[in-house]
């Protein structure tokens, strides 16, 4: 019982015990003067008064000091799920609603936040960079650091680190200058530095943001990989147009071949001059097919073959109506180590047929280029009227078949004629091992 309810209590009870005395004395005297009309009328106001308190008590302000104990339940508990429970439809009622209504608002809110949090938080654990969240005076206050084999996190405790505990001198005091520059103006900054780690030098690329009051959150990124990627492809870029100008300065020496045979009669002279040309378009078009290909170490064999055919037909004045060229060569990359090579093998061999294999004007020339076990197989045969019995390939005056067998020297090959049905070689060779070369 309250002590309201108490001296309500008290008040009643006094009243009642006076009204009586009076009313006694009065029927002694029989005679009411005004003064017991006084006293009567002031006991009964206090009695009127004592009995709103009470009734004040019961209906108002014990209901309010529940709302309010309840209240401070709910405050201190942070539990927002808990409702006020209140039956009626007066004013205090009506109040009670409104504040469960606010609750269910906070309850909603509550849950928006740790949502939004849970969603911050697993994509902080996702992401495959570090995370520090620094003071303005460089102490780091939390960490998220992620590895291949694990993730590490900072304790829950107070952390006793500053950037210079970990980083050198010169990239601590840089980054604590951008820090200050971050929280001053609110704007994200980018820093890169390379430190070595493990025995080797690694690039870094760090993003400064404001997260709080005077604390900024930094995104650690290892971009050591994407600088490498960048390299190579300004290195590809390059190599693109070395290979441009090789083969547009064997286009030019092509030309000046060409111009310059027509300077004499002499026919052996003029095909000296024609087949030097040929050499030279046969190297240019290795190095236009890696210009236009999207690998620069690889050329494939089929389209930089077929497209130096149709070049000697063309230039000895062949018709594909006439000469039929097969080829049959599937999915065969070489480098360019290799490519060079077996090109001008094959721009000797398919020529000196098309010099001396066909009388009549036609006839049938096939490249064929396949695997074999670690090695390959390149076959060129045609059915003209063959090659002559009392000619050693091996030991000729020829410059061509000269410079056919010190080429399959070159690609470490081996050599057969074969003379029946016309003339066949069977060149057997492995690639050539490749280097990339970065200079």
């Amino acid at each position: 019982m309250t002590s309201l309810r108490k001296k309500t209590l008290t008040i009643i009870g006094a009243t009642i015990a006076g009204l009586i005395i009076i009313l006694y004395i009065s029927s002694q005297t029989v005679i009411m003067n005004s003064f017991a009309y006084l006293v009567i009328f002031l006991l009964s106001g206090s009695l009127f008064g004592a009995v709103t308190l009470f009734l004040l008590e019961n209906t108002y302000i014990s209901r309010l000091n529940k709302l309010n104990d309840d209240i401070r339940h709910i405050g201190e508990s942070q539990d927002f799920s808990r409702r006020i429970f209140e039956e009626g439809d007066d004013e205090i009622s009506k109040l009670i609603v409104s504040m469960n209504r606010m609750l269910e608002s906070l309850e909603r809110s509550g849950e928006l936040i740790s949502k939004r949090d849970a969603t911050i938080k697993a994509i902080i654990q996702a992401m495959p960079d570090m995370v520090f969240q620094i003071k303005k005076d460089g102490t780091i206050c939390n960490y998220k650091l992620s590895t291949d084999e694990c993730l590490y996190e900072s304790p829950d405790m107070p952390l006793d680190i500053k950037i210079e505990d970990v980083l050198p001198n010169d990239i601590a005091a840089q980054e604590l200058k951008i820090i200050k520059e971050v929280l001053s103006n609110g704007k994200m900054q980018i820093m890169q530095y390379q430190l070595p780690v493990k025995g080797e030098i690694r690039d870094f690329e760090v993003r400064i943001v404001v997260s709080g009051e005077d604390e900024i959150m930094s995104v650690v990124k290892d971009v050591t990989e994407i600088k490498q990627a960048e390299e190579a492809h300004k290195k590809d870029i390059l190599l693109k147009e070395i290979h441009h100008r090789v083969k547009n300065n064997l286009q030019v020496i092509s030309s000046l071949l060409r111009l310059q045979s027509r300077k004499f009669r002499d026919h052996e002279v003029i095909e000296a001059f024609k087949e030097s040309q040929h050499r030279a378009r046969s190297m240019a078009l290795a190095h236009e097919n890696l210009y236009n290909s999207q690998d620069l170490e690889k050329i494939d064999l089929k389209t930089y073959i077929s497209t130096l055919a149709e070049y000697l037909l063309s230039s000895y004045g062949f018709s594909r109506d006439n000469i039929k060229i097969h080829i049959n060569i599937k999915n065969i990359t070489f480098s360019i180590d290799t490519s060079i090579p077996l090109g001008l093998i094959i721009n000797e061999l398919v020529s000196n047929s098309l010099k001396h294999a066909f009388r009549e004007g036609t006839g049938e020339i096939e490249i064929e280029l396949y695997p074999e076990k670690d090695k390959f197989i390149l076959k060129i045969s045609d059915n003209g009227i063959g090659f002559p019995e009392d000619t050693d390939f091996r030991d000729t005056d020829s410059l061509g078949l000269q410079l056919v067998n010190s080429l399959v020297e070159q690609i470490e090959g081996k050599i057969e004629l074969n003379r029946n049905n016309g003339t066949g070689f069977k060149i057997t060779f492995k690639e050539l091992s490749y280097r990339r070369r970065d200079y």
